[in-house]
């Protein structure tokens, strides 16, 4: 259910603005190349949610169509990367950190799963690049922990 007025929608340039449910997934995946709008935190668990069980998904089914996984995982990671955008736009934060933190995640992970040579695993590469990738993971998760800014007034606006 959408519970933002049309107003709302015209202000955050999000249609799905406040929307609860599966609509917040939906409204997320349907926003993907719109990076100028806002997001809600429901619209943001929503699809973490989905993530996680897509997660449990490619552990089980990646053992037989890893190419395909990591097609469908390149896909997802540009959902997020609108998403991230809008959320820390939402929260005040700078959209374009958000957009350079996931950047910068989805380049270490390309990197650790096809660079995987055993040379770069004992030399501390291999754990300096989690540990890179974890801190930025869970610098990303706090700013999306945050309340969402008041909207701007039409007066505000103008």
């Amino acid at each position: 259910m959408i519970q933002s007025t049309p107003e709302e929608q015209a202000i955050t340039n999000n249609q799905y603005y406040r929307a609860t449910g599966h609509e917040a997934l939906i409204g997320g995946i349907k926003n993907t190349f719109n990076y100028t709008g806002r997001s809600t935190r429901a619209e943001f668990w929503w699809l973490v949610l989905f993530s996680v069980g897509y997660g449990v998904f490619t552990l089980i089914m990646g053992i037989f169509v890893h190419e395909l996984m990591n097609v469908l995982n390149l896909l997802l990671d540009i959902v997020w990367l609108s998403l991230i955008t809008r959320r820390y736009r939402d929260v005040g934060a700078p959209a374009y950190l958000g957009t350079v933190q996931m950047g910068f995640s989805v380049l270490l992970s390309l990197v650790l799963s096809f660079g995987m040579n055993p040379a770069l695993i004992y030399n501390g590469f291999f754990f300096a690049s989690i540990m890179l990738n974890g801190f930025n993971g869970i610098a990303m998760f706090v700013v999306t922990l945050l309340p969402s800014k008041p909207l701007p007034t039409p007066e505000e606006q103008a």
